[in-house]
C-alpha cells in the first residue's frame, strides 16, 4: 500500500513539473528601434517582426500580426514582405489593412508546418515616410487581439510578450557642416584673390 502511495505521489510530482515546464514555453514577438536620416529615407524603411522562443513550442502553421503606429500621419504602414531568416521561407504574407494600422496574415499549405526558434523573423513590414520634412519619434506596437500564432491542428501557441519598437527620424546632420565648409572655402578664395591683387606688379 505504501509503495502504491509513493508511486502515486511521484506521478503527481512529475505531472506538476511537466505542466510547469509547458506553462513556461512560449514566444516573444518584438520590433526593432531604428534611427533614420535623409540618406536612409532615400530607400524604403523596414521593421522585422522578430521571434524569441522560450522553452519548447510546437511548429507553426499560420500567423496573424496586428501593428499600429503613433503618432500618425507622418509615417504609414504600407505593406509586408518576406523577412530575412523567415519562418515561412519563400512566402509573401497577405496584408488586409494599411495606414496607421496593419494586419498581416500568412499560412502554409494544408498539413504543412515550420519549426520556430529564437533569431528567426515572422515578416518584414514596409514603412512610408510622408515627406522629407517629417521629424520625430514614431512608436510601433502590436495589437494583441489581432496577433496570434497557430499550429497545424488549430491550437494557439502561447505568446509571452509583445515588445514594440520605434523609428526616430532626424534631420541631416551634415547641413551645418557643409555650410561652414562652404563659407570657409569662399573666404579662402577671396583671400587668395586679394593676395594675387596685392602682389601683382604695377
Amino acid at each position: 500500500m505504501r509503495s502504491i502511495l509513493l508511486s502515486l505521489v511521484g506521478l503527481i510530482l512529475i505531472s506538476l513539473l511537466w505542466a510547469g515546464r509547458r506553462a513556461e514555453a512560449g514566444v516573444i514577438l518584438s520590433l526593432p528601434n531604428i534611427v533614420a536620416g535623409p540618406d536612409e529615407l532615400a530607400d524604403p524603411l523596414y521593421l522585422d517582426v522578430g521571434l524569441e522562443v522560450v522553452g519548447q513550442v510546437p511548429d507553426l502553421a499560420s500567423y496573424n500580426v496586428g501593428l499600429k503606429v503613433a503618432p500618425s500621419p507622418g509615417v504609414q504602414l504600407t505593406g509586408a514582405i518576406e523577412a530575412p531568416n523567415a519562418v515561412f521561407s519563400g512566402k509573401t504574407p497577405l496584408v488586409f489593412e494599411a495606414g496607421e494600422g496593419l494586419l498581416i496574415f500568412d499560412i502554409l499549405d494544408v498539413g504543412d508546418q515550420a519549426p520556430i526558434s529564437s533569431g528567426m523573423n515572422l515578416t518584414r513590414v514596409r514603412l512610408q515616410v510622408d515627406s522629407l520634412s517629417t521629424r520625430g519619434v514614431f512608436q510601433f506596437s502590436f495589437t494583441p487581439d489581432e496577433t496570434m500564432l497557430v499550429t497545424r491542428d488549430g491550437t494557439e501557441i502561447p505568446i509571452d510578450g509583445l515588445v514594440g519598437g520605434s523609428v526616430t527620424i532626424v534631420p541631416e546632420p551634415a547641413t551645418a557642416v557643409t555650410l561652414g565648409m562652404g563659407g570657409a572655402l569662399l573666404l579662402a578664395m577671396a583671400s587668395a584673390c586679394r593676395t594675387r591683387s596685392i602682389s601683382r606688379p604695377h
